[in-house]
């Protein structure tokens, strides 16, 4: 694993004064904070570790599958003991994985998607196509290989053809033309650094040709797992825990999370009634779902996070102006934001936190989810805020900050207001998707 480095932007103007909460106070602000309407004061940014939280750093946007962490961070980050915490040797650990983390998505395999995108994208089409400004514009855009826009390299297009065969079944074929781009791939591109191509994406594919795999899409997935598994098992041991061991203790306490809510039957309690001593020789996706579990486990208790006592059938919004009114942001994963949204988000003119937030909405109508499809992630918000509206269809509002957006000290912070009948229905347990639906009482929604 490459070494990990902290790349901490400080903010040009750190002096908003309006939007920093008070170290002396030890105390959390809220905007309102009345028995029908909390909502958390979240300065902007982040406080600065370098000066012991006497200045404010840019917030940055989550990459990669790393909004659990991201998300979570809100509600640390108000804390008045947050820079302590953070020298914790537990919290040291968590910091660590999600970089680890954040590097295999975005340096590997996001370089690995791109790569194999501009090859099913026939590229002999488009590095051929020299009259089309929109095709030399294409490849600069996810190579960045040219030092000259008009510099196109001249190569065999029989060979850059067959990159088709890479995402067909001709297995034998694809390795025919991988080995040639292998063995040309400086020639393909002239004046080109092409050391990622060698370390990352020439080695995935030999990888891939070693498998059992024909679908190339299929091997990617099970790639990425294997890989961020590994990287949990190295979290775990830092933890002081045996991997094996606690893998099976988080599958046994799973498998009686769904017999308690009675569904031992169904599909997604099914993998866990093939529990075997070795977790190696369990199914991969198992696997998968077991490390998540633990890991997520390991990092919920660093920082201090419990599950609360709400579910999104049974209980109402009190439950969480209760919750908030304790100064604590809620974790809550599910169906959220804009990949689960056809349009993008519109300004709500909101006056009464103006000041503090920019407020931001979905229009209503617009969420999507194909309940017969399998969403491919789940996405984790921070809730700060719920406004009870008394008579409505909606019950009220919900606030939250989602981890998608950068948040700079210079600059209001980004908001965003759903109802709250909307946030139940798109709130999904923590122990599994449960995409038939249902909402087990047992099962978490919600931490803090």
């Amino acid at each position: 694993m490459a070494k990990i480095n902290e790349d901490i932007k400080v903010a040009a103007d750190t002096g908003h004064k309006e939007n920093n909460v008070s170290k002396e106070s030890g105390e959390i602000q809220f905007v309102k904070n009345s028995d029908t309407f909390v909502l958390l004061h979240v300065p902007p940014g982040k406080p600065n570790r370098k000066d012991n939280g006497k200045t404010r750093v840019v917030q940055k946007k989550q990459k990669g599958g790393t909004c659990w962490y991201y998300a979570m961070k809100v509600g640390a980050i108000i804390r008045p003991d947050y820079i302590e915490r953070q020298n914790a040797q537990d919290r040291k650990w968590v910091s660590a994985y999600r970089k680890s983390e954040t590097k295999l998505d975005t340096d590997e395999l996001d370089f690995i998607a791109g790569e194999l995108k501009f090859l099913k994208n026939d590229p002999a089409r488009f590095v051929n196509s020299r009259d089309t400004k929109w095709s030399k514009k294409w490849i600069l855009s996810w190579l960045n290989c040219f030092k000259k826009p008009d510099a196109v390299p001249a190569i065999d297009y029989g060979m850059m053809k067959n990159a088709s065969t890479i995402f067909e079944a001709d297995k034998k074929k694809a390795k025919e033309f991988c080995d040639w781009y292998e063995a040309n791939v400086e020639a393909v591109w002239p004046g080109v650094d092409c050391n990622n191509m060698k370390k990352i994406f020439f080695p995935f594919m030999r990888e891939y040709f070693d498998s059992p795999y024909t679908d190339i899409f299929a091997f990617q997935h099970a790639y990425r797992n294997k890989h961020r598994i590994e990287l949990r098992k190295t979290f775990i041991r830092n933890c002081g825990l045996d991997p094996e061991i606690a893998c099976q203790l988080a599958g046994l306490d799973i498998l009686e999370k769904f017999s308690s809510a009675g569904l031992e039957s169904c599909r997604e309690a099914a993998p866990y009634w093939l529990l075997t001593p070795q977790t190696s020789q369990a199914d991969p996706i198992l696997q998968y779902a077991l490390y998540r579990r633990v890991t997520h486990n390991l990092v919920f208790k660093a920082y201090d996070l419990k599950p609360i006592p709400w579910h999104p059938e049974s209980s109402n919004i009190e439950a969480i102006i209760k919750e908030l009114k304790k100064g604590k942001a809620i974790l809550v994963g599910g169906q959220y934001g804009r990949a689960y949204d056809s349009q993008s988000p519109a300004v709500l003119n909101k006056a009464d936190v103006a000041d503090t937030y920019d407020v931001f909405y979905f229009s209503p109508g617009t969420h999507f989810v194909d309940k017969n499809e399998r969403v491919p992630y789940l996405h984790a918000i921070s809730v700060i805020g719920a406004e009870k509206k008394s008579g409505t269809a909606n019950d009220g509002w919900i606030y939250f900050i989602d981890p998608i957006d950068e948040s700079a000290p210079n600059q209001k912070r980004k908001i965003y207001v759903m109802s709250y009948k909307q946030f139940c229905l798109q709130c999904i347990a923590d122990e599994s998707a449960m995409f038939d639906g249902s909402k087990p009482k047992h099962f978490t929604y919600a931490l803090s």
